[in-house]
């Protein structure tokens, strides 16, 4: 049986109106009748929803669905993605104020809320409560866990719609449909199986079931070749099962295991793959086919055309894999110099960034003014330890943020050093 690589069963079996979504149908009415205020011209007492329930029973698929079925403009901002604070007041807060250029209403949605932390968390989150308050059309928030403690703002300002587990009968119910769509024989008791291993996880169940069709039916034999997934599968394995992969969808499958997004997945074998292929044919391939995935990535964040990031996914998977003619060499997995970098300078510029909000909004300053007239100035003056407690304490600066600035300033103290000698 072949199958076009494009034609990944998540993307070519989804549904097309919202009554086709499997299960929690309380979810999908509770979140209907409120985007039916908003469709009415109004904003419903609660201008904000957040989703939540575990991965795979179709939180984001519902509003994507919605959108499609109503005819809305969609806006989708990945928490996940957000690299720096402008980012997110571009993306969601700014497009949330302005009419679309089609007189379409917009729906805005942060998925992976849950994934917020860190020294940017508790700046994100006011922005996000801006968001909400100043949004001229519906937001929707996506989280897998959306109790976490410090989600507790966003919590009051939404709507809270839980959706459940799918139960093992619907997804079996749904695989058998679409096995008789691609005219495939099924045993019952296979997908069976396959819905048990998925624990409530629609998307790993129709990849799986995919995977399977390889062998022209879904018998309990085939479906047993198949081991049942490590769901924490670490990084080192997941890039190991894409270097030593035999085939095409044995390497695919590896983004549903890999546990962070597809850009570090491209990050992390872009370091290590040249370890692994001692065939310079074979790397040169690998690599061609990496840049290739990079110029698809481009495009599609460029003319916002998402089909382009599936050839983005087979090219950083598949491609890589079946650039080989050879088995690869064993070979230590380094972490990517480009994520240790990137990490520092990103964390070093959301503290000034932080600082800055801080500076500007106390004496009435644009950013520009505070990093230009006061911020430079403001690290010789914190040399003098008085005048740094009574600027922590103004500023309600932990020791972090202060640490932060006096490194700054003793590397600045060594610059001027170094010119005057």
């Amino acid at each position: 049986m072949s199958i076009k690589k494009e034609e990944i069963w998540t993307f070519k079996h989804r549904p097309r109106r919202v009554e086709e979504i499997v299960g929690n149908d309380e979810a999908k009415k509770e979140f209907l009748d409120w985007l039916g205020i908003w469709m009415k011209g109004k904003p419903p007492i609660k201008k904000a929803v957040l989703i939540y329930g575990p991965p795979g029973v179709g939180k984001t698929l519902l509003v994507e669905v919605a959108a499609s079925q109503f005819d809305l403009e969609l806006h989708e901002v990945n928490a996940g993605d957000i690299y720096s604070l402008e980012f997110i007041k571009k993306a969601a807060l700014e497009s949330s104020k302005e009419l679309s250029l089609v007189n379409k209403m917009k729906i805005i949605v942060v998925d992976e809320l849950d994934s917020i932390e860190g020294p940017k968390a508790n700046y994100v989150l006011n922005i996000l409560m801006e968001l909400i308050n100043e949004s001229k059309f519906p937001v929707v928030f996506i989280a897998n866990d959306g109790w976490k403690p410090i989600l507790y703002p966003i919590r009051n300002a939404c709507l809270m719609i839980e959706m459940k587990r799918l139960s093992n009968k619907l997804i079996v119910g749904y695989l058998a449909n679409i096995c008789k769509k691609e005219g495939l024989k099924y045993e019952e008791e296979a997908l069976k199986v396959i819905a048990e291993r998925s624990e409530g996880d629609m998307r790993s169940a129709i990849l799986d079931l995919q995977f399977c069709s390889i062998f022209g039916k879904i018998g309990v034999k085939e479906v047993n070749i198949v081991s049942a997934k490590d769901r924490q599968t670490d990084v080192f394995s997941a890039i190991r099962n894409v270097i030593y992969a035999q085939s095409f969808f044995s390497a695919k499958s590896v983004i549903d295991e890999f546990p962070y997004d597809q850009d570090t997945l491209l990050l992390w074998i872009e370091e290590n793959v040249f370890r692994f292929y001692t065939n310079p044919r074979d790397l040169a391939l690998a690599y061609d086919r990496l840049s290739k995935a990079d110029i698809y990535r481009a495009r599609a964040n460029k003319e916002r055309y998402w089909r382009f990031i599936l050839y983005f996914s087979d090219l950083i998977t598949a491609g890589v894999a079946l650039s080989k003619s050879q088995r690869p060499t064993y070979a230590k997995m380094q972490f990517p110099q480009t994520l240790r970098v990137l990490s520092r300078q990103r964390q070093s510029r959301e503290m000034r960034n932080y600082v800055l909000e801080k500076i500007s909004k106390s004496n009435h300053l644009s950013l520009r003014k505070a990093l230009d007239e006061i911020f430079w100035f403001l690290l010789v003056m914190l040399k003098n330890e008085e005048f740094k407690k009574r600027f922590a304490k103004r500023y309600e600066l932990d020791e972090d943020f202060m640490n932060y600035l006096t490194n700054l300033a003793s590397n600045i103290d060594v610059k001027i050093q170094s010119r005057s000698k």
